[in-house]
């Protein structure tokens, strides 16, 4: 199983582009990938309290999540750095399986490995993604000529032509 959960914790609604590419690289909230047992983030599924801030960078995550699936889809391995997890990273493999190992980024050391059906990882990564596009076009439409949000929204159409393959 493969599962990716997140919200957005900001108000994007006001936000200028211009400002946005110089200032706020990103946008923050809770995110989290559910993968068989293993569960990498953190999205709760409650309110903020006040105050409360939650750190996962969505834009990286779906970013690097998008080109991971297009790179392991031409059968190359794929390493994602956890921003809010030091010294961790997602190594994307494509085997029988394909094969996602979470690891210290310095030793290697292995903290779990689980293996997904590739056509489930596609569709999830590409749910997610419109998704995420949707939200930026409802709250901000502007924010859809930023880098990665370009970027992300750009690769939908090469994701759409994986998963009909």
């Amino acid at each position: 199983m493969f599962k990716i959960n997140w919200t957005i914790t900001e108000d994007i609604d006001d936000y200028k582009l211009s400002e946005f590419n110089k200032e706020w690289i990103s946008i923050y909230g809770g995110l989290e990938l559910i993968i068989n047992e293993s569960i990498e983030g953190y999205c709760p599924k409650r309110e903020l309290y006040p105050g409360e801030e939650w750190s996962e960078d969505i834009i990286y995550m779906l970013h690097e999540l998008v080109k991971g699936a297009i790179q392991i889809y031409h059968n190359k391995k794929y390493e994602i750095y956890l921003l809010t997890s030091v010294r961790r990273k997602l190594i994307l493999e494509p085997k029988d399986l394909l094969q996602i190992t979470y690891v210290h980024s310095n030793s290697y050391e292995v903290f779990w490995k689980e293996d997904i059906d590739f056509k489930e990882f596609y569709q999830e990564v590409y749910s997610s993604a419109e998704c995420f596009i949707s939200y930026i076009k409802k709250h901000n439409r502007d924010l859809l000529y930023a880098k990665f949000i370009k970027e992300i929204n750009d690769n939908m159409s090469v994701l759409k032509k994986i998963i009909k393959n």
